[in-house]
């Protein structure tokens, strides 16, 4: 959780130049998500490590709406149902980075209708790795990322005063929290 916690913070500077991702979820988006079905989109490759652990992660772990999980060619189709929720991975880029690196982020948006995916109503994302790295370098930590993400939406569900561009603020301002903690790092 503390690797989750400082991934994060070393990302957030870059928050505010998000390029495609820069819809803030309303009280009323939040409210609604609850009553969706999620469904967590698998990655094309069937053998990938990432489907492996976000199977696992999400049978243990997902309790904050119903889920199923979908193969990634129904996506753009299934996104349009503005009943349903969609726990997905999307390659991220920031407008203002010169350096043009891009990002894999753990992404949970509202289906509904919308001219592309990118125009979806999200309600978090989470970042996960840079893009182009080995799936086992972040695929393992699948499980903390279900576990933050649920907890994170539940905090600003129950205090949308909270979101804003620097919605991570709060995480951040927070870290003294973890100040005397044991930080394990794998080799």
């Amino acid at each position: 959780m503390k690797n989750l916690l400082i991934l994060i913070a070393a990302l957030m500077p870059f928050s505010s130049l998000l390029a495609q991702r820069e819809y803030l979820p309303t009280e009323e988006d939040l409210k609604h998500f609850a009553n969706t079905k999620t469904y967590v989109v698998l990655n094309r490759n069937p053998l990938s490590d990432y489907n492996f652990e976000i199977q696992d992660a999400i049978k243990k772990y997902w309790n904050i709406t119903e889920y199923e999980f979908m193969q990634m060619s129904d996506f753009e189709e299934k996104s349009k149902d503005e009943n349903a929720s969609f726990l997905y991975l999307a390659t991220v880029s920031f407008e203002k980075d010169k350096s043009q690196t891009r990002y894999n982020f753990l992404c949970l948006s509202l289906g509904g209708d919308h001219l592309a995916l990118d125009d979806m109503k999200d309600i978090a994302n989470i970042p996960l790795s840079f893009h182009g790295v080995d799936e086992d370098s972040y695929a393992y930590k699948l499980g903390t990322f279900i576990v933050f993400l649920q907890n994170h939406v539940r905090f600003i569900t129950a205090n949308p005063g909270k979101v804003s561009r620097d919605v991570y603020k709060h995480y951040n301002d927070n870290m003294s929290a973890i100040k005397g903690k044991t930080l394990y790092f794998i080799e």
